[in-house]
């Protein structure tokens, strides 16, 4: 999603909603008026597309977990199982990285020094490997709201506030820690 120049933005009220703080952020590297003005957009751009494809990545996985029942899961051919657990493990991994790098991109600028948690508890069945797409497609679709709404043209700045969150941070960390757990559950 490509916005258009500071001028034409400023001239109607309308940017990004992180504007201020990507501006600061980038300013404070010592460079040009119009670096930082393409440094926004590169970011802006980058960080929406990545929580597109983890959210594309999250709803993979559901489909997958709503494709056979557990009864069928049960009755597959361990060939045919292996192919659906690989499925799982690269869309789960694929997610996991895609998470992993907006939380990397977003942490100097919106929560700096906040710490890593460790890895969870394992999985332990196929209903509970279910249970954990299903939580893991929640975070997904409620991280990607936030961050369309914070990084998209509006002349709504209020819509950035969540973003800057240690809440949001934590919700980031727990889609990549939920995405790795699925991507080795099986």
């Amino acid at each position: 999603m490509e916005f258009r120049s500071r001028s034409f933005c400023l001239r109607f009220g309308y940017s990004i909603p992180v504007d201020a703080e990507l501006r600061r952020y980038f300013s404070g590297r010592g460079l040009s008026d119009d670096q930082v003005e393409a440094k926004i957009r590169q970011f802006a751009n980058r960080t929406v597309n990545r929580s597109l494809q983890a959210l594309q990545h999250a709803w993979a996985l559901k489909h997958l977990a709503e494709r056979f029942s557990p009864d069928q899961l049960n009755a597959l051919t361990p060939e045919a199982r292996a192919k659906w657990v690989a499925m799982v493990n690269v869309h789960a991994a694929a997610l996991q990285t895609e998470t992993a790098a907006l939380r990397r991109e977003l942490g100097p600028v919106f929560f700096p020094g906040l710490g890593e948690d460790g890895p969870g508890t394992e999985l332990g069945n196929d209903q509970k490997l279910a249970a954990a797409i299903d939580r893991l497609l929640s975070l997904c679709s409620a991280n990607d709201k936030l961050i369309r709404l914070a990084f998209s043209i509006s002349s709504d700045t209020s819509k950035a506030a969540a973003v800057k969150t240690q809440q949001f941070a934590r919700s980031l960390r727990s889609a990549e820690l939920l995405a790795a757990k699925i991507a080795k559950s099986q």
